[in-house]
């Protein structure tokens, strides 16, 4: 698992995969977002070659900017919008 918070103190967690018995694990494809006060926000699917490691994602209280390589390997700089689910009444 890893785990960030941003600079508005939203959690972010990045959960692992694993195959049952077999002792690896790799990290899951999706992003969970949790609000300050520790409710779900959001889960944010991820694209391939999304890095989490070197550099580090950034989180703002809209967006998070992170590097995804290319299949040559190729960085670059993408957005992401934190949508926030409709509040039911």
């Amino acid at each position: 698992v890893r785990l960030w918070v941003s600079s508005t103190g939203h959690l972010i967690v990045q959960p692992t995969t694993s195959a049952f018995g077999s002792g690896w694990s790799a990290p899951a494809e999706v992003l969970d977002v949790f609000e300050p006060d520790g409710r779900y926000l959001t889960e944010l699917s991820l694209p391939p070659g999304f890095a989490t490691a070197a550099p580090r994602p950034l989180f703002t209280e809209s967006h998070v900017y992170a590097v995804v390589r290319d299949e040559l390997d190729v960085p670059y700089l993408v957005r992401f919008r934190l949508v926030r689910p409709a509040v039911s009444s």
